[in-house]
């Protein structure tokens, strides 16, 4: 769910703002379903399974290879984990995998949403200060082109009259917007700003939105590509693939929330100013928000995927040092058995009063019970 609108140009676009995000929004919404919905996402899930096929063979391989050649070593129980993770991610073309992406990006979403609408300062949330920003900024765009049409009217009166009636309906639509608050703020509507800079405006707050949705296309892209990452979990390499998705699927969620909150943030501080600039928020928006989002959620994937890293050693290490501690407090409890003087009493007792040929019949059935278990060497 992105923060940034379209651009107000015109009454229309003005009036229809609200309807128009609500249909790009329904747009991305329709476009998700229908690709991972799509022929084109089973035969993804086709690839992957055939991709995930050769990798088990390489699995059971080196596992079959590894048992050659030390009998007693370990039963490696997280790839197995991950074949079972696999197997039922990629049945069915991929039925899971596809539900747990719909699932992924709905809880995104939500989390975006929450955020801006309850980071509240001065009784304002992020949403509702970038919104009044940016439609003031539509409507000083507005006004500033009407007044460079009429200043190419030859006849004073004509001019003068013109220019009254683009600032009162300049000012309408500020009060159709919510933005009242803006008709107060010193140099807005006031008619200062060339031709260029309004082109500029337009061409920055555009590229914000152009942005915007090829991140995510990207995202529905990333997940496109969830078969085949899941196919190549069971290679030998360090770097699981499927992690690696998880961390790209995670980092273009964080970088729409990063976006948000820093075009949020600059709305803000336009506000407490008292001073909208429409260049200065169209740089912030279309320019330095987009890189400073990306710098951030590059950042943020990298940190949580060394994170699960170091997780994971630490589970590993945790598992074999507590295997250790357990079999070696097991051999301390049966010394300090062996050594307790009941026990003690109870060998004296059975040396002293079970006969010797049944003794040697005793331990001739323990010895014929368990060496097919343990054999001698």
């Amino acid at each position: 769910m992105w923060l940034l609108g379209n651009v107000l140009t015109s009454q229309t676009v003005l009036q229809g703002s609200s309807a128009a995000q609500q249909a790009v929004s329904q747009s991305m919404n329709s476009l998700w379903n229908d690709t991972l919905n799509s022929t084109m996402y089973n035969g993804i899930a086709e690839i992957g399974v055939l991709f995930f096929t050769g990798t088990i063979a390489i699995f059971v391989l080196t596992w079959v290879k590894d048992v050659f050649q030390d009998e007693h070593s370990p039963v490696p129980w997280e790839r197995w984990i991950l074949l079972a993770v696999a197997v039922a991610l990629l049945a069915n073309q991929g039925a899971l995998m596809k539900n747990l992406t719909f699932s992924m990006r709905d809880l995104m979403n939500a989390t975006n949403q929450k955020v801006l609408q309850s980071s509240s300062v001065n009784g304002m949330t992020l949403i509702s200060a970038f919104n009044q920003i940016s439609s003031g900024t539509g409507v000083q765009s507005w006004y500033n082109q009407q007044v460079q049409i009429c200043q190419a009217i030859p006849d004073p009166v004509k001019q003068q009259k013109c220019l009254d009636d683009a600032k009162t309906l300049a000012q309408q639509f500020a009060q159709q917007g919510g933005n009242s608050n803006l008709l107060n703020q010193p140099g807005f509507l006031s008619g200062i700003g060339s031709a260029i800079e309004t082109a500029m405006v337009g061409l920055l707050l555009a590229l914000a939105v152009a942005i915007q949705w090829l991140v995510e296309i990207s995202w529905i892209l990333t997940a496109f590509a969830g078969p085949i990452a899941v196919g190549g979990t069971l290679l030998p390499v360090k770097q699981k693939s499927l992690f690696a998705w998880l961390i790209a699927f995670y980092s273009i969620g964080l970088y729409q929330l990063f976006f948000n909150i820093l075009v949020g943030m600059v709305a803000m501080v336009m506000i407490g100013a008292n001073n909208l600039n429409s260049l200065v928020f169209a740089v912030s928006v279309g320019l330095l928000s987009p890189i400073l989002a990306l710098v951030l959620a590059a950042g943020g994937g990298l940190a949580t995927f060394t994170s699960l890293a170091s997780i994971g050693g630490a589970v590993a290490s945790a598992a074999i040092s507590g295997g250790a501690s357990l079999a070696l407090g097991g051999a301390t409890m049966a010394g300090r058995m062996a050594a307790h003087p009941a026990m003690r009493r109870l060998g004296s007792a059975y040396q002293n009063n079970v006969p010797a040929n049944v003794r040697k019949r005793i331990r001739g059935r323990v010895r014929d019970a368990t060496t097919p278990v343990f054999s001698k060497k």
